[in-house]
């Protein structure tokens, strides 16, 4: 089963990036993949241990191309920053209050020293 089956897939193309969405409710960002050509299966595991330092220093993931699936190799920490990035996509509201934070001027911010942790 495909887990975005539900979801409806929108392309937006002013940034060509798709946004999926859900009962008209934003869940994540997709952005294209920019990646060299596909490697094969044999190209990526004859190639393994390059390819893992490669992604790690560059952030761009590469393609492999299966002969029934293909797949994506990507970083441990670009991983990590998509997976935090559908979690906090998933909280009601909470792309929304990003948003209205990043458009508050820093001068009506609160000091670091001054909140309450």
């Amino acid at each position: 089963m495909n887990l975005l089956s539900s979801f409806d897939l929108r392309m937006s193309i002013e940034s060509g990036m798709r946004t999926l969405v859900e009962n008209g409710t934003i869940y994540g960002t997709q952005i294209e993949l920019i990646s060299m050509k596909p490697l094969t299966v044999r190209e990526a595991r004859d190639n393994l241990y390059r390819l893992i330092d490669e992604i790690a220093q560059s952030h761009q993931p590469i393609t492999i191309k299966g002969k029934r699936n293909d797949a994506v190799l990507v970083s441990r920490e670009d991983w990590e920053a998509i997976a935090e990035t559908i979690y906090l996509n998933s909280i009601p509201g909470m792309v929304e209050s990003i948003k209205q934070a990043a458009a508050e001027p820093l001068s009506e911010g609160t000091p670091l020293e001054e909140l309450d942790w």
